[in-house]
């Protein structure tokens, strides 16, 4: 095991790192696979429209915090950042727009407090499943898994 030493306060292993990106319970693999394309094919959309065009970001971070979260990695602010391809503060508002809607959580990085870890929350990995189930998944499945909506109220007519 290796230690990584930068003071008394601050000694971490490299398998606590291993650890923070690891799930038990992961994405079916056409779900992955599927949203591994969609980051990429939103890439190569980027670069074909004018920056004013492409307003994703939001869809694009979650996507990024989701397939990295499956893969075992872990997201850093900067990256989500870089991610968006908004302003620094505009990203860092739509962040703070995800944690208050309780879809991710920012944890301080106890090796480099300069850095922020961002991680989705049960409910953002739960909301991502289910749009991907929406837009990849069979339809059957999709619809079994939901509840059926109420049934819309409908005045009588008196004859």
């Amino acid at each position: 095991m290796t230690v990584i030493n930068r003071g008394p306060n601050a000694t971490r292993t490299i398998a606590s790192y291993e650890k923070a990106g690891t799930r038990s319970d992961t994405a079916q693999p056409a779900l992955l696979d599927a949203a591994r394309r969609w980051l990429r094919v939103r890439d190569q959309t980027a670069e074909l429209l004018p920056k004013d065009l492409r307003r994703d970001a939001p869809w694009g971070m979650l996507l990024e915090l989701f397939v990295n979260e499956e893969e075992g990695g872990i997201v850093f602010v900067k990256q989500l950042m870089i991610t968006s391809g908004e302003s620094a503060a505009a990203a860092m508002r739509l962040i703070d727009r995800m944690e208050i809607a309780a879809l991710v959580t920012r944890t301080p990085d106890a090796l480099d407090h300069r850095r922020v870890i961002v991680q989705l929350t049960a409910q953002g990995r739960a909301l991502m499943l289910e749009c991907l189930h929406l837009l990849f998944g069979e339809e059957e499945e999709a619809a079994a898994e939901r509840p059926a909506p109420p049934k819309a109220y409908k005045p009588r007519r008196k004859r």
